[in-house]
Formats: structure tokens, sequence, C-alpha cells
């Protein structure tokens, strides 16, 4: 049998204050040279960090829960095998968090990551690895493709040598965290 333990938490709304500034004499250089307004370009770039933000209060929160199992891995290899040996030992280390889970749960694996900048670069250049989106133009975190049967996020702010391994569910009993935004 499973012990189903259900607790609740008081769900407050966050304001989150967005502010842009520029002066009458940049929105006129601006408008004489590219004849653009300063106005509509800041306020589409504030509204497209805005779901950056929302992503960034909901991974802290999963990282600091985190706690099926944890693997280390060392980008440097060992002295007796090659680096592009090496490199897919990253790919066991995200099978054995994978399995952590399954080993906690007993219903689910991993099936996303979120790495930090070395690990993404590592994944980024395995041969099996199938790169989705526009690579060049990112803002926070992204999805930059597909390893295997996980979903690869990148994260410029997540610690540099770190990475997470979760599962995202399609059922409300199969999952540990749920973000639910109100629009």
């Amino acid at each position: 049998g499973y012990d189903v333990k259900i607790s609740s938490t008081p769900v407050t709304a966050q304001v989150m204050k967005l502010k842009a500034v520029w002066s009458e004499e940049a929105d006129q250089n601006l408008s004489a040279m590219y004849n653009i307004k300063a106005e509509s370009i800041l306020l589409n770039s504030i509204t497209a960090a805005l779901p950056s933000q929302k992503h960034r209060q909901a991974i802290m929160p999963l990282r600091a829960r985190a706690d099926a199992g944890s693997v280390e891995w060392d980008a440097t290899p060992p002295s007796n095998v090659n680096y592009q040996t090496h490199k897919y030992s990253f790919v066991d280390a995200l099978e054995t968090l994978s399995n952590f889970i399954f080993g906690s749960t007993n219903m689910v694996a991993g099936n996303w990551a979120v790495l930090g900048l070395q690990p993404a670069t590592v994944v980024a250049t395995l041969p099996h690895f199938v790169p989705r989106n526009n690579r060049t133009e990112m803002q926070g975190i992204t999805y930059i493709g597909d390893l295997g049967n996980k979903k690869i996020f990148v994260d410029p702010h997540f610690p540099v040598n770190e990475f997470m391994v979760g599962h995202k569910g399609d059922q409300f009993l199969r999952t540990g965290y749920v973000l639910a935004e109100y629009q």
C-alpha cells in the first residue's frame, strides 16, 4: 500500500512590480534614427521578461526540496579516459537521478532536467542530443532540446556546475509541486 499525505499551505498572491525608465531625449533619438518609440520597446521587453521571473520563482523551491538523491559529476575526465568518452557518463548521472525519483515515488521517473551552464555545454555537444528552438536568442530558463526521454532546460542563474532532474506528470496525484498561475 501507499501512504498518502496531504498537506495544505496558504496561497497568497505575490505582486511583481516592473519598472522601465527612459528619457524624452532617448525617445526622440530612437524615433528619429529608427522610427521606434522607447515606450513600446521597453514595455514589450518587460512583458517578455515576466515568464522568466515566474520560472525562477518555481525552480528555486524545487531545487531546495529535491531530496530523492544526489549525484556528483565532474566535467574533468579521469586521467585514463578521453573527454569525448567521459561526456557520455553524464547521461548515466541523469539516469541515476531519474531512478532515484522512481525509487522514491514507485510511480514515475525523471522526464526533464534543468542544467547549469557547464552541464548544458556537455549535453549540447553530445551526438544524440536533439536541439530545439533558436539557441542564440534565449531569456531565462530555456528549453534547449531533448536527450533521450528528457526535456532539457538551461538556466543561466542555476549554480554553474549543478543539474536537477524532475518529473512533470499529467495527473495531479503524480506531482510533488503544483504551479498554479492566476491569470
